[in-house]
């Protein structure tokens, strides 16, 4: 790793606006899988769910940011310093049992022009824990389920369950499977799951299917990407 004063030599490839997303479906068929190159799907998913809502994505600021105190959060981190001090610069394995320092930052791009919420927020692994606790919450069987949700929840119950439940046919999850079995990389980002398990797919991630002693139960549900984070399990 670098020296905390050295400066990062390049930002990545990380497009700035919504609009460069211009990746095309792969296939039309419901019975295919094939994990989305950067995160453009969510990106688009965004821009679909702002023109539904009306609601932006920098809206969840004031109502997700604030009500669960989270102040080391930002799409924009050009616009705060004070955490552009403390980002942590990424490195990779090198074939000893060692690290280097990465001179380009894959996913390191501070003057985004929109906010993108497949992979544009900058913050702090505290803030981030927060998140997954008022998730967690929202899965308790006491958990408010109407349109007044506690700040502390975050979800209604019933949206915390659906992501969970089972969206894909026997094609698209014979696909998954495959892909996780022949494609080392993408398995490896997802915290390197035996390939032979069993796997399906919900709204909000990859689900394990079967239990995995010391590693995973059963239901699990788990995601990573690119930066070697898993921010889902």
């Amino acid at each position: 790793m670098p020296a905390k004063s050295e400066p990062f030599l390049a930002p990545g490839s990380w497009l700035r606006t919504r609009l460069d997303f211009s990746t095309t479906p792969a296939f039309s068929e419901l019975d295919r899988w094939k994990r989305g190159q950067r995160t453009s799907p969510l990106e688009w998913v965004g821009v679909l769910i702002e023109r539904l809502t009306r609601y932006s994505s920098l809206d969840m600021i004031d109502n997700m940011f604030e009500p669960l105190g989270l102040k080391d959060l930002t799409f924009f981190l050009a616009t705060r310093p004070d955490l552009t001090s403390r980002i942590v610069s990424m490195s990779e394995r090198t074939k000893q049992p060692t690290f280097q320092h990465v001179a380009r930052q894959p996913c390191f791009e501070p003057d985004m022009e929109d906010a993108q919420g497949g992979g544009g927020i900058f913050g702090a692994p505290g803030e981030y824990m927060k998140i997954i606790r008022a998730s967690l919450r929202a899965t308790d069987a006491s958990a408010c389920d109407g349109p007044a949700i506690p700040p502390a929840q975050l979800l209604r119950r019933s949206t915390a369950n659906a992501m969970f439940e089972l969206q894909i046919n026997d094609g698209a999850r014979k696909a998954l499977q495959q892909a996780m079995a022949y494609v080392p990389r993408l398995n490896d980002m997802l915290g390197g799951i035996p390939s032979a398990t069993s796997k399906d797919w919900g709204m909000g991630g990859m689900l394990i299917m079967e239990d995995l002693p010391r590693r995973r139960r059963k239901g699990t549900m788990t995601w990573g990407g690119r930066p070697n984070l898993a921010w889902v399990n």
